[in-house]
């Protein structure tokens, strides 16, 4: 310091240095997302990257809460606050995410289903409640399932979720012809057994005696046979004779007696005409 007279003083002074900008000109926080469980609440801070480069003493907040009640990704802001009061507004994303997979959080049911010998079945088909799993999700059988005969065939159905885990579902698919007995091949039908008639008997035939003339008494009083026969009857491989009944012997014992009666009127008649 210079007076008018020339002389001079020194006096220690301080001269502060200061830049006239916020801490907000001065920084630039960036947006990083971060991932929580559906009903977390996140940490402002740990939606910004690059907090280490920010003045100390700076706070973190969001402007609006976030609803992490469902799943998604949610939008919102950060407000950065510096130590010297200035702010900044910082838009992220915050990502409500179960970390269970697909195949945890589902349970896929079995259904049985029917198909026709030589269908092949939809697994889709095999599962009951498709609509409760997420979309996109994916159904195949993990070994081929044989319909070439009817009957119920286990099998497993794999269930692919969209975050690639999977299930696997063991099911029943039931092979069975729709078509009744009537319908089918004969080479299809279960053989039924023929039932065996019942023998029915033939009757006799009755035998012809013819009296023969010229004879004497005592001839005639010779007994003459009456033929019998005895018919059989086949039934596939067996026979069986009819038997002889009590009726026919009858009718031969009538006979007899009128064939002996007629011998001895001829006879007589003959007598009566030699003493003529």
């Amino acid at each position: 310091m210079t007076y008018p007279d020339g002389s001079k003083d020194e006096v220690p002074v301080k001269v502060i240095v200061k830049d006239p900008r916020t801490d907000a000109d001065k920084n630039t926080p960036v947006a990083k997302d971060q991932t929580v469980k559906p009903g977390d609440q996140p940490n402002a801070k740990d939606s910004i990257g690059n907090v280490g480069d920010l003045p100390e003493g700076t706070k973190f907040e969001y402007k609006t809460p976030v609803d992490t009640t469902t799943e998604g990704e949610k939008d919102a802001i950060v407000v950065v606050t510096y130590p010297d009061g200035s702010k900044d507004e910082v838009p992220v994303k915050v990502i409500v995410k179960d970390p269970r997979t697909d195949a945890d959080k589902n349970t896929p049911v079995a259904k049985d289903q029917t198909v026709k010998p030589g269908d092949q079945p939809n697994a889709k088909d095999s599962i009951g409640n498709v609509g409760d799993l997420p979309e996109g999700t994916k159904f195949e059988y993990k070994t081929p399932v044989d319909t070439t005969t009817e009957g119920e065939k286990d099998a497993i159905v794999v269930v692919t979720y969209p975050d690639g885990s999977k299930d696997e579902v063991p099911v029943k698919v039931i092979v069975k012809d729709p078509r009744t007995d009537v319908n089918r091949p004969s080479q299809d039908r279960p053989s039924t057994p023929i039932p065996t008639p019942n023998p029915v008997p033939t009757p006799l035939p009755t035998p012809n005696v013819v009296p023969e003339e010229g004879k004497s008494d005592s001839s005639s009083s010779e007994k003459q046979p009456v033929a019998q026969t005895a018919t059989s009857v086949a039934t596939g491989d067996q026979k069986q004779a009819l038997p002889q009944t009590g009726e026919v012997a009858s009718t031969s014992a009538t006979l007899l007696g009128a064939v002996l009666g007629m011998v001895g009127l001829a006879g007589l008649a003959k007598r009566k005409k030699h003493e003529d």
